[in-house]
């Protein structure tokens, strides 16, 4: 679906350990990656990966993610904090945008809101990437081992 030139891939309903989000086409510059209500089965926090038709790229990334006491750095992927168990989802949006306009260097920012009653708590971050081919796809996945057990994503891009 494409609307005011954006193209919108179908929402996931997060249950299970990773989302791909496949046939990204070349030339895109910014993608977004929209978090509802969002949880996981305990403290991991959010990971975003990109990926090459080669697979999906889990090193390499410059990323770090928090709120005003506490903060997560990765190089596995672009992180979003929310290290602890007891918030129950996340809410906002990564924007992933081409740096330099070859497809292949991306740089990332986001901001979302985590819990689920008020007051939620502000997480903030942004990291950088650069890829091996030429970006088409994006992966939603966690840090550690839990399950995602709510909430729906989607990608979109132009």
């Amino acid at each position: 679906m494409a609307n005011n030139g954006w193209t919108y891939q179908s929402a996931a309903t997060t249950s299970g350990a990773a989302f791909d989000f496949a046939g990204i086409p070349a030339g895109v510059s910014e993608i977004e990656v929209h978090f509802n209500l969002v949880s996981l089965s305990g403290a991991d926090n959010l990971l975003v990966q990109l990926g090459t038709s080669g697979g999906i790229e889990t090193s390499g990334y410059s990323s770090g993610s928090g709120d005003r006491a506490y903060e997560s750095t990765s190089t596995n992927g672009l992180i979003v904090f929310r290290n602890n168990a007891s918030v129950v989802s996340v809410n906002g949006a990564m924007r992933i945008c081409d740096a330099l306009g070859t497809g292949l260097t991306w740089s990332a920012s986001h901001a979302c809101s985590v819990g689920s009653s008020p007051p939620a708590i502000a997480t903030s971050g942004g990291g950088n990437k650069t890829l091996s081919a030429v970006l088409d796809r994006v992966r939603l996945t966690r840090t550690g081992s839990n399950t995602f057990n709510g909430g729906t994503v989607y990608v979109c891009y132009r």
